[in-house]
Order: C-alpha cells, then structure tokens, then sequence
C-alpha cells in the first residue's frame, strides 16, 4: 500500500464546510418553500422549525457520520474533498472505533473553542484530539480540491438565497399586532408588517399625504409603492393600502376592488378582512361583514378591538346574544376600555322586553335639517322627511368616512374617536333603514320610535364629542 499523506486543516475545514452545506440542504430548501407558500402566521413558527431543523441535523448527522465512514471511508464533504479516514497505520478503521470517534471523541475536540481541531497545525502527524483517541487519521487519497472549492461555493450562494429569502418571508408574515386601519399601519410603528425599507418608506409618504387629505397623490404614492413591491405579501400589503385610501375617500366600490386584489396575494393580512368588513356593513350586508371579521380573528385572535367590532355588527343585525357575548370578551381582553363597556350597557338595553317609549314633543332634534317625525305606527309622513332622513343618512356616512383617518391616531384621544366612530355607524345604520323604509311606504313601529330616539340621542353626543376632540380656535 502506497504511503497516505495527512490532510491538513485548511483542506479538513474545506471538507467539514462542504458537509455541512450539503446536510443542511434539504431542510433549507423545506423552510424556503414553507416560508414562501406564506404557510407561517408569525415568526415564532419559523423559530420553532428551525428549532427542530438543527436537533433533525444533529441527530442524523451522527448516525450518518457513522454509516459513511464505515462503508465509504468518509462523509459526503471529505469524499468530495478526495479524504478518507483510516487507521493511522493506512487500514480501514473498526467500526467500534468509527462509533467511539464520531459519537463521543469528535465532541472532546470542540472543546476549549475548537481547540482539539486546531491541534492539527502543531501535530507532527497532522491529528486533531478525537483522532488521537482512536488512532485514526484523515488522508489525502485523490487531488480534488477544486472540485471541493468549487463545490463549496455553489452550494454558499445557494443556502445564501434560500436562508434570506427564507428569513424576509418570516418577517414579512403578520405579526400578532393591532392593525385596524391605514392610520395604524402607520402611527405604530409595530402594527404594519416588516417589508422592505424602499416599501416602508413609501408607505410613510402615503399615509402623511392621507392625513392632509391629499388623496390623489396618495393613490399616486400607493401605486408607486405596488410598482416597487417584489414579494407576494409586498404586493397584497401594497393592495391593502391603495383599498384603504379609497375607502377613506368614500369609494367603497374601488376599495373592495383592491381589498379582493390583495387576498390573491395573501390572505393573512387581517386587516384587509377589516376593511372588507367595513365595506360590508356599510352595505347593510351584516352576515359577510360577520364572516370578514371572523376571518381577521382567525388570523390574529389576540385583538380586543376585532371582538369589539363583531359585537358592534351582531348588534347591528340584531343579535343581541352575539353582540353581548363578543363585546363581553373584549372587555376580558382590555378591561379598562370605557368604550366597550360604555356600549356593552348600551347594547344590554336594547334586551329589554317593553320597547322604550318616549314623547315625540319632547325628543331632542338631531340636525337642523330634520323636520318632526311623525308618531309611529302610521303612514303619516311627508316627502319632507323621507329627503330628511336621506340627508341624514349621507351626513352619518360623510362623517364615519372622515374620522377613519383619525382612529389610532395618538394625537387624538381614541377613547372618544372609537366612541365617535361608533354612533355615526349606528346612526347611519338607523337614517338608511328608515329612509327606506318610509321611500317604500311601510308603516313606522314602535321600533321606528325607539330608533329615532337613539338616533337622536347619538346625534347629540357625537356632536358634543367632535367639538371636544377638535376645538374651534
């Protein structure tokens, strides 16, 4: 047998990267298609993954470590780096001492911070610690170092690919976090998803142009940031924005437009299911607003304001178990929110079993607009007031589109903002069906009455609300 030449560091690290690259391969290219698939609902899952990706790789790798140098003489990095392990003598090594080497004494070299590899520069035979308890050595049998250097390359500039692309699709998955709006995305800075910085930045010029009302440029913006996105979630995130301009705008129609163009990117943003939500209620149709919010709590079930919601669009289509339920569960979740149960009372009195009655003399009058509304249980109601009731209408939905900017924003007081928020969508909810109703000239109930009470009522406190909040100079 011919005399072996020892293997020196530089050419058993070349061997040892190469192997790793290769073992790690699989599970890379696993997670890359796990994260792009937008499979994942937080970063924690992609942690735990990985987790479980380096105990697979530590106990396989033992067990393969084994296998390869009793049957091969090597694993796959020393095989492609033309090395072998043998007995120092040259001689095939026992496998009980393969088993000894690779399970127990290849651990006593990373002791002292590798320094049992490091060894191998001053060892006259070229041995490292783990090789020394054995008797084994590593050998040159073949000049493939290029193919080593070579190998090892290509393999770097994959997992290079594969681990960042990986690692920005974690991010870019929607946190756990409040995002209920354009103006939240934005004002916490830990509501919007990790995107790109080119991204992030767009989005600030956006949402700066929407607080000034300067919608068209807005959209201009917004567009401008879909040309610039390059991930999928980049551009369902891009959609989510231009569908919340428009809907702040008070174009619903567009709005929904976008909000559907981002699902066919991504369907984890919950807070396009939001804003479809919104959409839905403002169509009366309160069953699909229902579904759109629960699908946002399925995605993020950590969020008071989604009960919050969901307990304003059973009441909305009255049922007041529902609307109980869901807004008792918010105030688990935010106890010292006076908005919730504020309407949590409010809601409770609409259960009562003798509808409230009161004198239409004495009722307070809600826009100047308004003429008196006849009593109920009547047709007796003129053309006057079914244009009153229209104009009261289009007055609650002016208004709720307007303070959509300001929710979540911390210069104003959100305690008031979602209180606001809350009567105009009540109020337009009750202005629409009556107007409806008396254009088809359906007899008023008792019901009606009460309505128009709360109507009224609402007017009222929004209005004393919306001086506090903006003060006239």
């Amino acid at each position: 047998m011919n005399k072996l030449s020892p293997a020196g560091f530089p050419l058993r690290l070349l061997a040892y990267l190469n192997d790793k690259s290769l073992l790690f391969l699989p599970s890379a290219t696993v997670i890359f298609f796990i994260s792009k698939n937008d499979t994942l609902t937080s970063i924690w899952q992609g942690i735990i993954i990985l987790l479980i990706v380096v105990i697979f790789l530590f106990l396989f790798g033992m067990a393969y470590g084994v296998f390869f140098t009793y049957f091969f003489g090597g694993d796959l990095g020393k095989l492609l780096t033309g090395l072998r392990v043998r007995a120092q003598a040259g001689e095939k090594l026992p496998f009980n001492k393969i088993l000894f080497r690779q399970l127990l004494s290849y651990r006593f070299s990373w002791l002292l911070f590798g320094l049992g590899f490091l060894s191998i520069f001053k060892d006259p035979n070229k041995q490292a610690w783990h090789d020394k308890t054995v008797d084994s050595n590593v050998f040159k049998v073949q000049p493939l170092l290029p193919l080593g250097l070579i190998t090892l390359l290509v393999l770097l500039g994959v997992h290079a690919y594969f681990l960042k692309t990986s690692f920005d699709n974690f991010l870019n998955n929607p946190a756990k976090q409040e995002v209920l709006s354009l103006a939240a995305a934005y004002n916490q800075s830990k509501a919007a998803p990790q995107v790109s910085q080119q991204i992030s930045d767009q989005q600030k010029i956006v949402v700066e142009l929407v607080d000034s009302k300067e919608f068209d440029e807005a959209l201009k913006a917004a567009q401008t940031m879909l040309q610039n996105s390059k991930t999928d979630l980049e551009k369902a995130y891009s959609y989510g924005t231009i569908g919340d301009i428009y809907l702040v705008q008070g174009n619903p129609v567009e709005a929904k437009k976008s909000y559907l163009e981002s699902l066919k990117y991504s369907t984890k943003l919950y807070p396009v299911y939001s804003g479809l939500s919104e959409i839905a209620v403002d169509e009366k149709n309160y069953q699909q607003a229902e579904e759109y919010i629960r699908k946002s709590i399925d995605i993020n079930p950590d969020l008071a304001n989604s009960y919050y919601r969901l307990g304003i669009i059973m009441f909305l289509s009255k049922d007041q178990t529902q609307a109980v339920s869901n807004l008792e569960k918010a105030i688990q979740m935010d106890p010292n929110n006076q908005l919730y149960k504020s309407d949590l009372a409010k809601v409770k009195s609409g259960e009562q079993a003798t509808p409230l009655q009161t004198d239409s003399a004495s009722r307070p009058v809600a826009p100047q607009t308004r003429a008196a509304t006849p009593a109920p249980a009547t047709l007796n109601y003129t053309q006057q007031d079914i244009d009153d009731w229209k104009a009261l209408t289009d007055f609650a939905d002016k208004n709720l589109k307007d303070m959509q900017i300001f929710i979540n924003n911390p210069k104003y007081d959100q305690t008031k903002v979602q209180r606001v928020n809350f009567l105009l969508t009540q109020m337009k909810s009750i202005a629409g069906r009556l107007y409806n109703k008396m254009q088809k000239g359906e007899v008023l109930t008792v019901q009606d009455e009460k309505d128009i009470t709360i109507f009224d009522e609402d007017y009222l406190e929004e209005q004393k609300l919306v001086k506090e909040l903006f003060p006239q100079p």
